[in-house]
């Protein structure tokens, strides 16, 4: 549940973490055995691409009053719990 006062946008946040730990298996210029077995439909370079993709994201990556998922990314650096929790909240409102 996205909260009211969430103030997350791609701009200041979902940008730089699909950059510090996404993008670098999920991303269109990636190819081959450099994805890591990442599916070539899941790339996280851009707004638009993450939106696809929001419940894979949750799953794997977002934490919340539910769970704290932590199966990506599968190799270092990994978020920290609280970038995962702001993750989860972007994520539930959308990725605006």
């Amino acid at each position: 549940m996205c909260p009211e006062d969430s103030t997350l946008t791609w701009d200041n946040f979902g940008k730089d973490f699909m950059a510090n730990y996404c993008t670098r298996c999920h991303a269109v210029a990636v190819k081959g055995s450099a994805r890591m077995g990442a599916p070539n439909d899941h790339n996280f370079e851009s707004a638009p691409l993450v939106r696809l993709e929001l419940e894979h994201i949750d799953e794997s990556a977002a934490a919340g009053p539910d769970a704290i998922n932590t199966s990506m990314p599968p190799g270092g650096p990994q978020p920290t719990e609280a970038e995962r929790r702001k993750l989860g909240e972007w994520v539930a409102c959308g990725a605006p």
